[in-house]
């Protein structure tokens, strides 16, 4: 039951019953752009055009709310005389810190200003992904000469056998999507396709078609840097950088100064080494960029015996989750038991419930290993519903993997291995998270903070 909110402000009646309302919203809005990203169609695309806007309309008639502000005001000028909890504090901290940051002390013609450019971004945000991901599912590379494949591992030409099949072809296809086309950059003996298909991908987006995002990217910078400027930063990265442990533009150059310096010679030199092996070996020219995945590859393996290829069968996928859960269990004392009463939003997710050491219920777990049309690439961690008081969260993790085949299993590189390990690390945060304020909940904190979990779980790959 929401607090009352008439009367004098207080914590109670201001901050907790903001952190209360719009709860159903957050849970719908949550479900809705999950599935835009994991299992989209043009049905979902269309809906996420038209209620962007009325979502960045609703957050702003929130935002520039100059009552409720001069409330959240009144309660936080008056913290010193308080004894809030520390997690109160943060709530407090926070509210109006994001009501400073989207406008609430903007007036007139800003103001306005303001709510044009934060729906325009919205719509530009859209925009961007589903370009990117019709350009993704825009290409394939078909063949059906078996010298075109010379090179090539027999996994990654039983993966693309099975996509041809799937579209009821002859031959072999080659996609976009990574664990497609990262394979056959580094193994595929043909120069021609390599750059045809290095081409394809770099360039989706710069192709001056309906999916082009050179406008779009144009606006996206231009409203970016109107934005933080009505706000009264100097950049758009002052702007963003606020809100992270960095705090400013020269803190984070200074350090990229520090990367720089320490890794461009050796980066000079690598780059040098597999040109050198490249030339050694019968290339003639100049090293494409096209040309480096292979010649690494093949540099690599001579000189270290390494191959992400014969290191696969030791990371079966089953295998691999078995260890994952493993190592939380050893480390955390949690348990994983599959669940497939669960509603899931495609047939190859897999559902598990979370148990702490002492049984008692921690989260909904959602797993979805492989890429589809339908589906954005990368992998990422998401949440359903977050944690708040004894309401436990839905979290998912969403990834790119190699898929199984007719005759093999889901054989995984090492590269998805710790991808694995990086996002359940993150889920992790997501699932453990012990809160009263959903606001503050699991991976609701500074950006760049936010990676310490994954980067943990990363260290134990190797």
């Amino acid at each position: 039951m929401s607090p009352e909110v008439s009367g004098e402000p207080t914590f109670q009646n201001t901050l907790e019953a903001m952190e209360v309302a719009g709860r159903q919203l957050g849970v719908v809005s949550n479900i809705f752009f999950n599935l835009n990203h994991a299992e989209t169609n043009e049905t979902i695309q269309t809906i996420a055009r038209e209620v962007s806007p009325l979502l960045t309309e609703y957050s702003n008639d929130i935002w520039l709310n100059e009552q409720l502000f001069e409330k959240v005001k009144k309660v936080y000028d008056s913290r010193e005389e308080a004894s809030y909890t520390a997690e109160e504090a943060k709530l407090l901290e926070d509210t109006y810190t994001a009501f400073v940051r989207r406008g609430a002390l903007l007036s007139g013609e800003k103001r306005a200003r303001y709510r044009e450019i934060t729906k325009e971004l919205s719509k530009l945000g859209l925009q961007f992904g589903e370009n990117l991901l019709a350009e993704t599912n825009g290409y394939q590379l078909h063949i059906t000469d078996k010298k075109e494949l010379e090179g090539l591992p027999e996994g990654v030409i039983s993966a693309a056998a099975e996509v041809a099949k799937a579209q009821a072809k002859e031959g072999w296809i080659f996609t976009l999507h990574f664990p497609s086309y990262m394979p056959f950059m580094k193994y595929s003996s043909r120069r021609e396709l390599r750059q045809q298909m290095y081409m394809a991908y770099s360039t989706r987006g710069h192709n001056n078609n309906k999916h082009d995002n050179k406008e779009i990217i144009t606006k996206l910078v231009s409203l970016r840097v109107e934005k933080a400027k009505l706000l009264g930063f100097e950049t758009h990265a002052h702007y963003v950088l606020e809100e992270r442990m960095a705090l400013a533009p020269d803190k984070v150059n200074a350090f990229l100064h520090e990367l720089l310096d320490a890794s461009y010679n050796v980066g000079k030199e690598d780059v040098k080494a597999v040109e050198d092996y490249a030339h050694r070996i019968g290339l003639e020219g100049p090293l494409q960029r096209w040309d480096y995945p292979y010649y690494a590859e093949k540099l690599k393996s001579e000189k270290y015996g390494l191959d992400d290829e014969a290191t696969r069968p030791y990371f079966r996928l089953e295998k691999v989750e078995e260890g994952v859960f493993g190592l939380a269990e050893k480390l955390y004392g949690l348990s994983f038991k599959d669940n497939n009463e669960i509603a899931k939003y495609h047939d190859e997710v897999k559902v598990f419930e979370v148990f702490d050491e002492d049984g008692s219920f921690l989260s909904v777990f959602y797993v979805d290993y492989f890429p589809r049309k339908s589906k954005q690439g990368g992998a990422w961690m998401t949440s359903f519903r977050d944690q708040y008081g004894e309401v436990r969260p839905h979290i998912s993790i969403v990834c790119n993997f190699t898929r199984p085949t007719g005759d093999k299993p889901s054989l995984l590189t090492f590269n998805e291995v710790q991808t694995f390990l990086h996002e359940f690390g993150h889920a992790l945060h997501g699932m453990l998270s012990k809160v009263k304020y959903q606001s503050l909940a699991g991976t609701n904190v500074y950006r760049d903070f936010v990676e310490l979990p994954s980067q943990i779980m990363e260290n134990w790959a190797t």
